[in-house]
């Protein structure tokens, strides 16, 4: 699974600056005012629970070979080690002598057999060098085929796009040039979501926001104090089922 390309810790470290607007507007989203923004920004939650089940649905179907995986095979043919994305070589069998195979080669694993290998005989190092890249190639044409029938790409633009216009609105909220306690408490929310690893914390997640959220509760309206508060109350930072930067 890839990630936002845009860093949590920059937006939340923009937060501070935003707030006393040092920092200039955006283009887009822009225009739009801070409810707009705010009402824009919370319709996507369901959207972006929906479409990440459908993503994590298709990728579950895909066949096991397909799928990231343990990158070793030992020699009763137990699959072990780290987790990595290539796909499986199932003509690999379990090694005879040693403790482990390489299930899950990468063009790395093929280009250290070749360094190691070309001490000895540097013609066959290239030929297992050159058979294992394309065997690696044929792979991920199968598994991008597989990954095709399931509408995986298209199921991954649309996930990506909807995390790009959270992203988006997250910055024109933390730019906006209003400073009132609506604005400020937003400001401050969109950072304290983007700036936490998992997607539900407890209380030591509100860090130093705690305060000043408090301190700014009794002058909030709308919507804005309804989120500020299940988030005091609660002690939970919860904004949907899986976090938008996953």
């Amino acid at each position: 699974m890839t990630k936002s390309s845009i860093s949590r810790r920059s937006l939340a470290g923009a937060a501070a600056v935003a707030a006393v607007g040092l920092i200039m507007p955006m283009a887009d989203a822009n225009s739009l005012t801070l409810i707009e923004l705010c009402d824009e920004w919370r319709s996507l939650r369901q959207p972006h629970r929906e479409s990440w089940a459908m993503l994590i649905a298709a990728m579950d179907a895909l066949p096991a070979w397909a799928k990231s995986g343990p990158k070793y095979m030992k020699n009763d043919a137990t699959l072990s080690g780290p987790e990595v994305g290539w796909p499986m070589d199932m003509t690999v069998l379990p090694p005879e002598y040693g403790t482990y195979r390489i299930v899950r080669p990468s063009p790395k694993d093929y280009r250290q057999r070749y360094e190691h290998s070309k001490l000895i005989n540097i013609a066959n190092a290239k030929s297992a060098y050159v058979k294992g890249l394309r065997r690696i190639a044929r792979l991920r044409m199968a598994k991008r085929e597989e990954e095709l029938k399931l509408g995986i790409p298209e199921l991954q633009r649309k996930y990506d796009a909807i995390v790009r216009r959270i992203f988006d609105l997250g910055y024109a909220i933390l730019n906006l040039d209003e400073h009132s306690p609506d604005a400020t408490a937003s400001k401050l929310l969109m950072a304290l979501y983007f700036d936490n690893e998992d997607d539900m914390q407890t209380n030591d997640a509100l860090g130093n926001y705690e305060a000043v959220l408090k301190s700014l509760r009794p002058h909030l309206t709308g919507r804005i104090a309804t989120d500020v508060g299940a988030i005091l109350d609660n002690k939970q930072i919860k904004l949907c089922e899986q976090p938008f930067w996953a």
